[in-house]
């Protein structure tokens, strides 16, 4: 889509050739676009009413970030996801203390807008250091339990919805963490 749009309207984010006149896709007249906008997301007008559509293609975000955690809790649910299909989580535990300290990262969705269910399960982390987890929303061929959460290291073949947040569980005796969570996601 973006090498298509460079041809259409000039570079992504610049303001060359940004009055062409018009927009095809595979041959087929779709649409005239009007500007590029920033780096997130494209914006042209379509279909035959004119009526503009905004195309995000990448989004990259703090998911939770705690400076110490002794106690599981849910993060911040952010929404507005729908529309993207890979997603590359990174999990950065910077700091723990504690005797035996365990920290087991969920992610979590809405499938059906109202209940969480689990779709990953990052290793469980005991000391400083790094993970990720890398989802993609793909066709099931078999059913999936979205009852029970995911194994550690394991992501459930079934994407997200809407919305995502992150899930601790903190084990171990008087056990403390500083951690960071980011999302990046591409459509």
């Amino acid at each position: 889509m973006q090498d298509l749009l460079h041809l259409a309207s000039g570079e992504h984010g610049t303001a060359h050739d940004t009055n062409p006149t018009h927009l095809t896709m595979g041959g087929k007249y779709v649409g005239t676009p009007t500007a590029v906008s920033s780096n997130d997301a494209v914006t042209f007008l379509a279909g035959q009413y004119g009526e503009t559509v905004t195309q995000p293609r990448f989004r990259q975000f703090v998911m939770h970030s705690t400076t110490t955690s002794a106690a599981s809790h849910n993060g911040t649910t952010t929404t507005g996801l729908g529309g993207f299909k890979e997603a590359d989580m990174y999990f950065a535990v910077t700091a723990r203390s504690g005797t035996s300290p365990t920290l087991d990262l969920y992610v979590d969705t809405r499938l059906d807008g109202t209940a969480y269910t689990n779709i990953a399960h990052f290793t469980q982390m005991t000391a400083v250091g790094t993970k990720v987890l890398h989802i993609t929303k793909r066709q099931v061929t078999a059913e999936v339990d979205g009852s029970a959460d995911a194994n550690a290291g394991a992501v459930k073949a079934f994407g997200w919805a809407d919305d995502l947040r992150v899930r601790a569980v903190v084990g171990g005796t008087s056990p403390a963490f500083t951690y960071r969570v980011t999302a990046n996601l591409t459509a």
